[in-house]
């Protein structure tokens, strides 16, 4: 019986994470945002934002003319599609917003 509770934790904890108000999984790479970026994360949570201002704000971290610690090396691992559909996963409007 143990086993499978640890099988089953196990499998939980390597779910994607999904708002609760939301059966939608997030875009790629949006998961790891809300570890920093999300609820009691320490930083400004996205979901408070617009999808516009995350995806302008990803741009000007990966074209260096917002500056960072961490940001502008994470933002240059994604292209604008992705920045964009990352932006409209984590955005006011989006499945973190709900």
């Amino acid at each position: 019986m143990r086993s499978v509770i640890r099988a089953a934790l196990a499998m939980a904890a390597a779910a994607p994470l999904v708002p609760a108000a939301s059966a939608d999984p997030l875009a790629p790479g949006a998961a790891s945002c809300l570890a920093c970026h999300g609820p009691g994360g320490g930083l400004p949570d996205l979901a408070a934002l617009p999808p516009q201002a995350i995806e302008a704000a990803l741009a000007a971290y990966r074209d260096g003319t917002r500056q960072g610690t961490v940001m502008p090396r994470l933002a240059k691992g994604f292209s604008a599609d992705e920045s964009r559909a990352i932006a409209e996963s984590l955005g006011r409007t989006g499945a973190a917003g709900r």
